[in-house]
């Protein structure tokens, strides 16, 4: 569980919902943004989030763990 607000943003001209969420790590986990880690793995690939995209980098991750 964590402290979620939702809200609504407006950038240039539009408004957009936004949701601000509680930092929920500590010294030892760091969160990382999921598109950066895509552009990690393949920095020429625009970045879909599709299922199979997301499967397919998670995996690729996996791979290059050990």
């Amino acid at each position: 569980m964590q402290n979620t607000i939702l809200g609504i943003y407006n950038y240039n001209g539009k408004e957009k919902i936004v949701c601000a969420c509680k930092e929920f790590t500590d010294e030892e986990r760091i969160l990382y943004e999921f598109e950066s880690i895509a552009l990690g793995i393949n920095p020429d690939k625009k970045i879909c989030l599709e299922l199979s995209d997301i499967i397919n980098i998670l995996s690729e991750i996996e791979k290059r763990k050990y």
